[in-house]
């Protein structure tokens, strides 16, 4: 059996995890944006930037197969350091990958303690 003879939908939700071997360098920066951090790394406290991997809260994605082309209609990944939406496909044998990334740092939640320490509020 090959790829190409495969055909098929799933939906998949996971909760609480790491992704060890993947290059966390996107976790990291996502950390070092997000607003609510900053407590944090005032107390000397880098262990969410440091650690290896990148931790996440939640992913939920849905995905069809076919012909060796996996078209990922839903992929969104919440970790405290923001959220990545994702959405496009991949070619699974040629390895190529046309897929468009909405990252967002976790800093809406932030904003009012931003502001006092800016001496706005």
């Amino acid at each position: 059996m090959s790829y190409q003879d495969i055909t098929g939908y799933f939906d998949m939700s996971v909760k609480k995890g790491v992704f060890t071997d993947q290059d966390p360098n996107i976790g990291r920066i996502l950390s070092l944006l997000n607003i609510k951090s900053i407590a944090k790394r005032l107390s000397l406290n880098f262990s969410d930037v440091t650690n290896k991997g990148f931790t996440y809260e939640h992913i939920k994605t849905q995905v069809r197969l076919k012909n060796a082309v996996a078209k990922i209609e839903n992929f969104n990944l919440k970790a405290l350091s923001g959220n990545i939406v994702l959405t496009g496909q991949s070619h699974i044998i040629d390895k190529q990958y046309d897929l468009v990334a909405k990252v967002t740092p976790a800093i809406s939640n932030a904003v009012p303690i931003a502001t006092y320490l800016a001496g706005v509020g």
